[in-house]
């Protein structure tokens, strides 16, 4: 199947997420042929010249905590998968979440947060950014448009969760995003439990798409890692924060998640199956 999106007259068609998980971030021409991005252990860079060194900055590979062609492949397909224009890595979810509230926290900032958040955000919200001078509203997953009641001047985010974790509320996120755009205020979801295969968060509006890889991206109980993608100006302000605080992860978490991704579809079609099972058999 390929679907097919229109932007400046021209039609572009986009891949079925199965083709984009078999083949996205496999630059083979890249690595002689081979099928997988070899692991690349690497800090230091060397350049075979003093004018290419000075010329690093312009570098696909210049510094280990900036990237190297195995995280880069990761980076690749996954952002081929959320439609976004580019993913920043960070070794756990709860850190992927962190870099995206730092990169809009700040003294007399407003964040808005669902009230069935991930236990981590809240105590992140109310302890750290805090500190920071963030001031946190938690609403109500189900207020709906009802949201824009609790815009303020202030307001640097809104935080979308759904399904809201262990509660399970689901929230009306068109109706919420629509506020965020009416306001002009940045939206960031955490979709760990869609992993981008049941929901693309920036295909409906969302700014930016963060998820705990370490759960259905990995997909074998074998690797922590989080991954935020986002598009544009909002993207460029995510990379700047994860630079200043020096985010990066190791090559083997990236190797593992890269192999965990070939196989999401498969998997995320067995966990829809028995989780309507299960459900159908406690009804």
């Amino acid at each position: 199947m390929v679907t097919s999106s229109k932007k400046a007259g021209m039609t572009k068609a986009r891949a079925h997420d199965d083709t984009v998980l078999a083949h996205a971030g496999r630059p083979s021409i890249a690595h002689f042929g081979a099928v997988n991005p070899p692991v690349y252990h690497a800090s230091t860079i060397l350049f075979p010249t003093l004018a290419a060194l000075d010329a690093k900055a312009e570098a696909k590979v210049r510094y280990g905590r900036r990237g190297t062609p195995t995280s880069m492949a990761l980076e690749e397909a996954m952002s081929a998968l959320e439609g976004a224009d580019g993913t920043v890595l960070a070794p756990s979810g709860l850190m992927a979440i962190s870099t995206t509230l730092l990169a809009f926290a700040g003294p007399r900032r407003h964040v808005l947060v669902p009230d069935n958040v991930y236990g981590p955000v809240r105590r992140i919200s109310d302890g750290m950014l805090g500190r920071l001078g963030l001031d946190v509203t938690y609403y109500d997953p189900a207020i709906g448009a009802g949201l824009a009641e609790l815009v303020r001047q202030d307001t640097a985010l809104i935080w979308l969760e759904c399904p809201g974790s262990q509660t399970f509320e689901m929230s009306d996120l068109r109706a919420m995003v629509a506020v965020a755009r009416q306001f002009g205020i940045p939206t960031a979801m955490d979709n760990s439990w869609s992993a981008s295969y049941f929901l693309k968060p920036l295909s409906i509006g969302v700014d930016v798409s963060v998820q705990a890889g370490t759960k259905y991206i990995g997909g074998h109980s074998d690797v922590m890692i989080g991954l935020v993608s986002a598009r544009g100006d909002v993207l460029q302000r995510l990379r700047a924060t994860a630079s200043e605080i020096g985010l990066c992860i190791g090559p083997d978490d990236a190797y593992l998640a890269l192999r965990g991704l070939r196989t999401l579809g498969m998997r995320m079609a067995r966990h829809h199956a028995s989780g309507l099972a299960i459900a159908r058999w406690l009804a």
